[in-house]
């Protein structure tokens, strides 16, 4: 190879024909073909040579690779990407699914992490990118490093300049979207080179830099997943994977714009001013819907109707006639479960006064500054009755007072995402609440009872320690079903909670990042200490669930680990926004995305930001994952 040369490796596997855990994938195979596509153009990424591998063995792809880097000059460029599945081991090491990988030999039939950190290190390239559209993607840097992340790479990279991006964390999965042609990351790879909006300098050319600000804000916009990366003795600013063939952003931005206005005495008010809002933020799909109408694809009147079916339907109709508190719908959504309250023969109670007869139990709460520094700590009381499940196990359910509270996070706090706006305030009935998240004995007992409509797993869990940690690898059917064979059980309704009701008795009255203030620490908290909040020190990052409550503390209703050790699975559908939503508490079911609903609370894999009170997450119904749980609600809903 000549100095100075451009080569890629793209990997695509998703067919898995000796794994039947692996579920079959229709896009890394799309994906290498988009990925080639813009790599090998002279117009575009112009490398000199693409090397594609699909649903390849593992042997194939790393003696590929290996023959690849061995061949490199230290001035020549590698690309490696991959599309597929990522496993993680116990420890926490990255593995990507080879066509004839088998999970309990991942070492020997996959793609180790591990063995392509021993092949670039031995490389005398000095300038290679590694590109990773899979689930758990950020678990890469873990290989490269044996201790922190950010203290080891650069040490372990040994004069390499290597560049990692990943589609997602160490804890997340990789969304294949439905209707979309690839991957959720590398779509918006090939989509913001050729449309030329991953120039986000605007010089002409798409450094690694550009493609990550890009990527992560359109992934990020889209889905639950935040792509990292990791700049280990190189500049992201002076690897360039593509030059841009249309106009600058700004250019476009001001095309866009200048249609707008050429248009305005046709477009309603509203709409005009929110387009142009979105131009200026480039946010998809009102992005895409103008330069639809820019470049012709689209008349005002689609446009505009376009516009109003993006929204929402309660978006429109908030601001076609005054507004009315939401209804609930006749007849609930057509998903695989409904979520539409069962009401025969139950005794149906609005307050917890008419159910059981409430005991107290006292528990402490605590008060953290930015720094993590204890400010202040107290011991309150709350109502609560345990329901008896059988063979001793109880299930604790707290009384949580009627109140309103502000819903979402205010500009300016850290991590805040676009679903959480915009602010306002809910108001909530009283109802009733776990105390804890189900734990294993709990789930047990539960799966034991008689079906009403899909089989439960007795044992679902990936963590096993202890009875009492909560359970998990529960799907949300799985949660609603769980409900119902306790409300038959009981001749009671128990169901998930609502989001509103969710966050409100999380933040307990607090209108804090935290229910515990400004931040979070390990002390308070089961989740990646490694990526504190805010100002907080680094701390400990347990990797795996803990017992319920054991941390000791409690917020100011008397509930245990709100924050961190798993997601709890709430009953309404994921809405990128608050726009439209109902203000009474009551679950969100009508619009929004039907095929997701909606996680919240982070989990013991998480950064502190994605454990705040407003963090909103979303997820398939059916997926099942080491970090989702839930809690259950008691007795009718807020409204």
């Amino acid at each position: 190879m000549s100095e100075g040369s451009r080569y890629a490796v793209l990997i695509g596997n998703g067919r898995f024909d000796r794994e039947p855990k692996l579920t079959p994938l229709r896009c890394p195979t799309r994906d290498v073909d988009g990925m080639r596509e813009i790599l090998a153009a002279p117009e575009l990424g112009a490398f000199t040579e693409v090397f594609p591998l699909k649903d390849a063995g593992n042997h194939e792809v790393l003696q590929r690779i290996d023959e690849v880097l061995a061949d490199s000059a230290g001035d020549d460029q590698v690309l490696i990407y991959y599309s597929g599945h990522g496993q993680t081991d116990l420890p926490g090491r990255l593995y990507l699914a080879a066509a004839n990988t088998e999970v309990r030999k991942l070492v020997s039939t996959s793609i180790p992490i591990e063995t392509l950190r021993l092949q670039i290190e031995n490389s005398h390239c000095r300038r290679i990118v590694v590109i990773l559209d899979c689930c758990y993607g950020g678990a890469a840097g873990k290989s490269f490093s044996r201790g922190s992340v950010d203290e080891k790479l650069k040490e372990l990279a040994r004069g390499s300049g290597v560049y990692i991006l990943t589609a997602s964390t160490a804890s997340q999965i990789a969304e294949e979207r439905e209707g979309d042609d690839y991957g959720l990351l590398t779509k918006h790879i090939i989509a913001g080179i050729k449309d030329g909006d991953a120039d986000v300098n605007e010089d002409g050319s798409v450094s690694m830099d550009d493609l990550y600000d890009y990527t992560f804000a359109r992934v990020k916009e889209e889905g639950h997943q935040e792509p990292m990366r990791w700049a280990l003795n190189v500049k992201g600013q002076d690897l360039i994977i593509a030059r841009t063939s249309g106009a600058s952003l700004r250019e476009k931005q001001r095309a866009l714009t200048d249609k707008l206005i050429e248009i305005r005495s046709g477009l309603p008010s509203r709409v005009f001013v929110a387009a142009l809002q979105a131009i200026q933020d480039r946010r998809a799909p009102f992005y895409g819907l103008a330069d639809d109408l820019h470049r012709g694809r689209l008349g005002i009147g689609e446009f505009i109707e376009e516009w109003y079916h993006v929204e929402s339907e309660e978006t429109r109709e908030s601001s076609e006639k005054p507004r009315v508190q939401p209804v609930e719908p006749q007849e609930a959504p057509q998903t695989p479960t409904s979520s539409k309250p069962v009401r025969r023969h139950r005794r149906q109670k609005s307050q917890l006064s008419a159910g059981p007869r409430l005991l107290q139990f006292s528990f402490e709460t605590i008060t953290l500054d930015e720094n993590g520094n204890e400010t202040d700590r107290r011991t309150l009381q709350a109502d609560y009755f345990s329901e008896d499940l059988g063979d001793g196990v109880t299930l604790d359910i707290v009384k949580i007072p009627n109140g309103v509270f502000l819903r979402g996070s205010p500009e300016g706090e850290p991590g805040r995402g676009s679903n959480e706006a915009p602010q306002e305030q809910v108001s909530v009935g009283e109802f009733s609440m776990g105390r804890f998240a189900v734990t294993r004995e709990q789930w047990r007992q539960v799966a034991l009872m008689p079906k009403v409509k899909i089989d439960l797993n007795e044992e679902p869990s990936y963590f096993k320690d202890s009875w009492r940690q909560p359970v998990e690898q529960v799907s949300w059917d799985e949660a609603v079903e769980f409900c119902a064979r306790l409300s038959k059980k009981t001749e009671v309704e128990y169901r998930l909670p609502s989001e509103g009701e969710w966050e409100y008795a999380c933040r307990a009255r607090t209108t804090t990042p935290f229910a515990f203030g400004a931040t979070i620490t390990p002390k308070v908290v089961n989740n990646n200490g490694s990526y504190p909040y805010g100002s907080a020190p680094q701390g400990e990052y347990r990797q795996k669930t803990v017992e319920v409550g054991s941390l000791g503390f409690a917020n100011g209703f008397g509930l245990y680990d709100m924050h961190g050790n798993v997601w709890e699975w709430c009953e309404d559908v994921y809405h990128d926004s608050y726009s439209g939503a109902p203000t009474d508490g009551s679950a969100w079911t009508a619009g929004g995305d039907q095929t997701c609903r909606v996680l919240r609370g982070g989990s013991w894999s998480n950064y502190g930001k994605l454990c705040r009170s407003a963090l909103r997450a979303r997820s398939v119904p059916e997926a099942h994952r080491n970090f989702n749980g839930f809690r259950v609600v008691y007795g009718a809903r807020t409204r």
